[in-house]
């Protein structure tokens, strides 16, 4: 197991540094691979999901893998990732309520609790 010192925001700091200066556009994104994408002038860890077609072009749902929700990118705002960035262990933790089933009539539900309360 690799221990690291390093915060997550330490390391998305070194990362963005790094990128200004060196990053270079992710060559034939793929789904699974790793990259790094800019957001608000911070670049952050992805893993991309897929790869789809929008309007304007081809697009990449990528995986925040250190806040695990999901954004979406054109292929251009991709970029190669070092590895030493991908060092740290990735702080979003995939989980699921157990017993918890998918809401079908949620306005029956929430009469329900509603009554109950």
């Amino acid at each position: 197991a690799v221990v690291s010192t390093q915060s997550t925001g330490e390391m998305e700091d070194e990362m963005t540094s790094y990128m200004e200066i060196h990053g270079e556009i992710l060559a034939d994104p793929a789904p699974g691979m790793m990259c790094a994408a800019l957001q608000e002038k911070i670049f952050y860890r992805t893993k991309i999901l897929r790869i789809t077609r929008n309007r304007e072009g081809k697009v990449a749902e990528v995986l925040m893998l250190d806040y695990g929700d999901t954004v979406e990118y054109d292929l251009e705002e991709l970029y190669q990732i070092e590895q030493r960035f991908l060092t740290l262990p990735f702080q979003a933790v995939s989980c699921i309520l157990y017993g918890l089933e998918k809401v079908i009539n949620e306005d029956l539900i929430i009469k329900d609790v509603r009554n109950a309360i």
